[in-house]
């Protein structure tokens, strides 16, 4: 039996729901949670709370319980070839690199429209900021 013939056929509903589901924690998180983590704590629970039931559902709950997808379709490459390219181990260099160099775009831009930048930037909020997006990125691109 193939790898695809051996996932769970499940009614088509059901993937509607898990990808309004998925949907609805992206906009919450990105969207309305997400620009007031680093001043609410209250913010700062809801959003991990939110990533942690978005990486339940991603990570385990629709590949493994509902769908019971073979490694070699799940999202995080385990299963695959050593050198297919969406290995976690293969992928996440290209991940960083991208972070980094979007981190860096976006900082020289900040500075080029405002050169007291540095001032202005509360420093803590936007490492947590960007420690949070380093969970989240990984997670919403599986």
């Amino acid at each position: 039996m193939s790898g695809v013939a051996a996932a769970r056929r499940l009614h088509p509903l059901w993937g509607l729901a898990e990808v309004a589901l998925l949907g609805g924690l992206f906009i919450v998180t990105l969207w309305i949670v997400g620009p007031n983590v680093a001043g609410s704590g209250a913010a700062k629970t809801v959003y991990w709370a939110a990533v942690a039931l978005w990486a339940a559902m991603i990570g385990w709950i629709s590949p493994f319980v509902a769908h019971r997808d073979p490694p070699s379709l799940r999202g995080w490459g385990l299963g695959r070839p050593i050198d297919d390219p969406g290995r976690v181990r293969n992928a996440w260099p290209s991940y960083l690199a991208v972070t980094a160099t979007a981190a860096a775009a976006l900082l020289a831009a900040c500075w080029i429209r405002d050169r007291q930048f540095v001032a202005h930037t509360d420093w803590r909020s936007a490492a947590l900021k960007l420690a949070i997006y380093l969970v989240y990125g990984p997670i919403q691109a599986i």
